[in-house]
């Protein structure tokens, strides 16, 4: 069984959120590939899961957002034995014998001299990662934590998932630790079916650009959350704050000029440049939230 080679155990740990009718459908696929499924319902209130078979379910007693909800299920993956973990949304799909492909190229990375901590797919829809290639990997600075495997003792040693941040951008900080540590962040050549919110792309001065529609209340951690990292990490990896901030600046003025609710959108973009500049974290406060028509945190990606 491909999981457990080399003496590792490769548990998944799935997030949900009013979690949709065909998650029950797709989780055999993932099931298949590793030794066991948690999966972790962030506070539903109205699509509660009881029962999906081949799972063991938790459901935390509030929506708290994915970073305080990962930490959970990573603790509960580490108590049933797990050396390393697959994080998936709900939403996302993984092809036949992905994890199997994912343990091949984690070999081939040690072979090469490299420290693997976190791998993800290098494609996720239409989206990609550039990076430094080393053979048939690319090194990055940072990868979406869905689709990912973790060694569960690198992420320990840095502290899991900043649950200060709530949702967005957690997944890159831990990979911006992870790899201060001296151990690797890579993508490996394989895709998986991930939507970013409703993507749409258009044409801007030339180049291709991607229109999430994200709701507001996301506009509001994603714009806060990245000035933070930026701050937090920017001088070690200038590169990767300069790229930061030039996809935050055009996801925000997209969101203000093309997206639905743009009003809503700059003031979300305010309030996180803001908080960002006075060192709040934390989850926004929910009168705010609901004035932007939005009770909870949602799903995340």
């Amino acid at each position: 069984m491909p999981w457990m080679r080399q003496e590792r155990r490769v548990l998944a740990l799935i997030i949900t959120y009013e979690a949709p009718a065909e998650l029950a459908s797709s989780l055999p696929r993932v099931a298949d590939q590793v030794e066991r499924v948690v999966v972790v319902d962030d506070g539903s209130q109205f699509r509660r899961i009881s029962d999906l078979g081949v799972a063991e379910i938790h459901h935390l007693p509030a929506n708290g957002g994915i970073a305080a909800a990962l930490n959970y299920g990573m603790r509960r993956c580490a108590a049933l034995g797990a050396t390393h973990v697959l994080t998936l949304d709900q939403d996302t799909r993984i092809p036949q014998g992905y994890v199997s492909n994912l343990l091949t190229f984690w070999d081939q990375a040690t072979s090469a001299g490299l420290e693997p901590a976190v791998m993800g797919a290098r494609w996720f829809g239409v989206h990609t990662y550039p990076g430094h290639k080393i053979g048939s990997l690319i090194k990055v600075d940072e990868v979406v934590q869905s689709g990912t495997l973790f060694c569960l003792n690198d992420l320990r040693m840095i502290g899991f998932f900043d649950e200060s941040l709530v949702i967005d951008g957690v997944d890159a900080d831990v990979c911006l630790k992870i790899s201060a540590s001296g151990k690797s962040v890579l993508a490996a050549p394989l895709a998986i079916d991930h939507p970013i919110g409703e993507t749409r792309h258009m044409k801007l001065c030339g180049h291709t650009v991607a229109s999430t529609n994200h709701p507001p209340f996301r506009r509001y951690y994603i714009v806060r959350n990245r000035l933070r990292l930026v701050g937090r990490h920017g001088g070690r990896k200038p590169r990767w704050a300069a790229l930061t901030l030039r996809r935050l600046l055009i996801g925000t003025l997209l969101s203000i000029t093309v997206e639905t609710r743009r009003r809503e959108n700059a003031l979300a973009a305010m309030r996180g440049a803001r908080d960002a500049l006075l060192g709040r974290t934390g989850s926004l406060d929910p009168r705010v939230r609901r004035e932007w028509g939005q009770n909870t945190l949602g799903r995340v990606r």
